[in-house]
């Protein structure tokens, strides 16, 4: 190295020492210089304040250039050959950076390129508990990457909207203070903020490792479905929960109108036997849900049975006046098993646009799962047989079985008729793409007009046609009642692969559902754009199948929109506005980072889990964060903050059974946010 370049750098350190008058807080970290094919140097004057710049090298003759930390070169710039060569440079530590650079022949000269960077003050935050958090108050931790000049700002929000102030205490590099959770929160992301200055009066607002946990103050619901039934030495309690929890906590006394205080056992089944008993002695119980979060459902109303002294044989069973009684559910039990059968049956030998709609919509998995409680059910009223009972205690066992039954013939559907069907072909024209457009980029200003003519190019080049389809149903159920819905299916003929760039837009009007909620997809891959709603697909997608709780009028079909668009790159150096976690270049992509870890942390649990048909919307949230960070190497900052808010808004959208699964991740040992 020569004295000159030595002067140089060492020039550099000490400026960055001093925080002289040459730091920059440019948005855009992007050092750009010229090769001449010459022997030359180059060392920028800037300091950036960052740990991620993009090295830009431009020549004026088309050529392939390599790059390393040393003379020993090994690293390819972006593409290959050119007159503009990139590189994104990461991770960097705190000081002067030297790099070579050589293009075109091997034996052209080196060219040596320097700067410096200056990180400024971030933060790291930790809860006292795993998350999801519930109802409460927990102590938080901050610990800051350097001594803060005086106490930082932390805050707080469950909406990304209204944030609020923790009050910190502490000195240096750490600090701590409390989070309250109200009840009314109930099932959110609580995201927090940070500001704070070094001693050299430099600010900095980024949070490594998380900055938002799983909330949830929600209370399971009340189970109303339970029963208890008294063996010799042994009592027997199953219940029926309306929503999966994480397990039961069971209160049992020997008096009645228990409460909190009688707290017994836990259990993750929806059954428990009790051998904890005296014989001829009776007991009451009540049960209650727990979540993922540790929130404690209302107790059920008050249940008992009385241990007996002898489980009955068939010689000393049943009083055989009785037998008989039993024998009538049972054979109503075998009737309904046999109907079920016979439906199951038809949908497996018959092949027919309804039977394709019947398991479409998945109304098959429902007979799976009531030939099993039905099965369950009739062992059930078997075992009444050989039990000593009276006439009280058999009707009241016998009525339970009742209930079960009317919940099993509501929930088994017979049959499924086509009221109504109709198709019409999806024209692309200008105005139809442009709504698109401006759906997908509504806070964005482009030329609609170019990009309008390249879809309407690519339409034609790669011969893409689409045909939707309404069908009005009814669902016939095994206890007479019926139910109207609508599936929709947008069929798409084209000759397309799957690329990044490109999209399908689906646009559903209010009429056909005021919330993407209430669009029940049959599609795994999918992206919530608008709650509106407005929803994009992958370019290789050949079906968009969805259904409506409603009848929908099959006029309302010609009003949806469903076209490609390209998705737009981000202009150079653009900045993010609009977000309250992305202030700035730097701050935007750091926090996709984290939002990205986030992602890649479900995906571990959601692998394991894909086969579940409900937890299909939950995966493409995985799958596009997953993307996060690559957009972001290539300075996709726009298109991964549009993932972030995606990821975010989805979250609210999803049902109960797939928000525990979003929780349960959380509980998994060795798992950290």
């Amino acid at each position: 190295m020569n004295k000159k370049f030595s002067k140089i750098i060492f020039f550099f350190i000490i400026t960055l020492i001093l925080s002289s008058n040459f730091v920059s807080s440019a948005s855009a970290f992007v050092i750009t210089t010229n090769y001449e094919f010459t022997n030359s140097s180059f060392v920028d004057s800037k300091v950036y304040k960052t740990d991620s710049v993009v090295l830009r090298i431009k020549t004026n003759l088309e050529s392939e250039c390599i790059y390393g930390t040393s003379y020993s070169l090994s690293n390819n710039f972006d593409g290959e050959y050119g007159l503009t060569h990139e590189a994104y440079l990461e991770n960097l530590e705190e000081g002067f950076h030297e790099y070579y650079v050589r293009c075109g022949e091997i034996s052209n000269p080196i060219m040596r390129i320097g700067f410096a960077t200056s990180i400024p003050i971030y933060a790291t935050i930790k809860v006292s508990e795993e998350p999801p958090l519930k109802e409460g108050k927990y102590k938080i931790n901050l610990i800051t990457s350097k001594t803060s000049l005086e106490t930082p700002v932390l805050e707080y929000s469950f909406d990304e909207v209204v944030y609020k102030p923790i009050s910190l205490k502490g000195d240096g590099q750490s600090w701590e203070g409390n989070l309250i959770i109200p009840s009314s929160v109930g099932e959110s992301v609580c995201s927090f903020r940070f500001k704070a200055k070094d001693l050299a009066g430099e600010e900095g607002t980024k949070i490594v490792g998380d900055s938002s946990f799983i909330v949830d103050s929600s209370r399971p619901s009340t189970i109303s479905i339970l029963n208890a039934v008294g063996y010799q030495g042994q009592i027997k309690l199953n219940w029926y929960a309306d929503e999966k929890v994480k397990e039961f906590n069971i209160y049992k006394s020997e008096n009645p109108q228990l409460d909190y205080t009688n707290f017994y056992e836990t259990t993750a089944k929806d059954y428990f036997y009790d051998n904890d008993v005296e014989k001829g002695k009776t007991y009451y119980y009540r049960i209650a849900g727990v979540d993922e979060a540790g929130n404690i459902g209302d107790l059920s109303r008050e249940i008992y049975a009385t241990a007996l002294l002898s489980n009955s044989s068939k010689s000393n069973g049943l009083n055989p006046s009785l037998i008989g009684k039993v024998d009538n559910y049972i054979t109503e039990i075998n009737t309904i098993i046999g109907n079920v059968e016979e439906i199951k049956y038809l949908l497996e030998s018959n092949e027919g646009k309804e039977e394709e709609i019947f398991r479409e919509i998945k109304l098959d998995k429902e007979i799976e799962s009531a030939i099993s409680e039905l099965n369950s059910l009739k062992r059930d009223a078997e075992g009444y047989k050989l039990q000593d009972l009276s006439l009280e205690e058999l009707n009241k066992k016998l009525d339970s079985i009742t209930l079960r039954l009317n919940i099993i013939r509501k929930k088994v559907p017979e049959d499924v008729l086509i009221k109504e069907e109709r198709e019409v072909k999806r024209e692309f024209n200008e105005e139809v793409l442009q709504r698109a457009l401006l759906e997908y980029y509504s806070n964005t200003e482009f030329d609609s007009r170019k990009e309008t003519n390249e879809i309407l190019k690519l339409i034609e080049e790669k011969n893409i046609q689409v045909t939707g389809s309404i069908y009005v149903l009814e669902i016939l159920y095994l206890d007479g009642t019926k139910k109207t819905l609508t599936l929709l299916k947008e069929n798409i003929d084209s000759n397309l692969d799957r690329q990044e760039d490109l999209k399908f837009i689906l646009v559903v009007p209010k009429e056909i559902a005021e919330k993407s909620s209430e669009m029940k997809m049959i599609n795994l891959e999918y992206t919530v754009i608008k709650d509106d709603p407005v929803l994009s697909f992958n370019s290789d997608s050949k079906t968009i199948a969805y259904y409506i709780n409603k009848e929908i009028a099959s006029a309302s079909l010609e009003d949806i929109i469903i076209a490609p668009i390209k998705i737009i790159p981000k202009e150079e150096n653009s900045g993010i506005t609009g977000n309250s976690i992305f202030e700035s270049g730097q701050e935007g992509s750091f926090g996709i980072i984290i939002l990205a870890l986030f992602a890649l942390t479900l995906a571990i649990y959601f692998l394991k889990i894909k086969k579940e048909p409900s937890l299909k919307p939950v995966l493409t949230i995985v799958e596009d964060i997953k993307k996060s960070k690559e957009l972001l190497k290539k300075g996709d900052e726009k298109e991964a903050v549009e993932l972030y808010n995606d990821a975010r808004e989805r979250y609210k959208l999803l049902n109960n059974k797939e928000k525990e699964a979003v929780m349960e991740i959380m509980k998994n040992k060795g798992v950290e946010m």
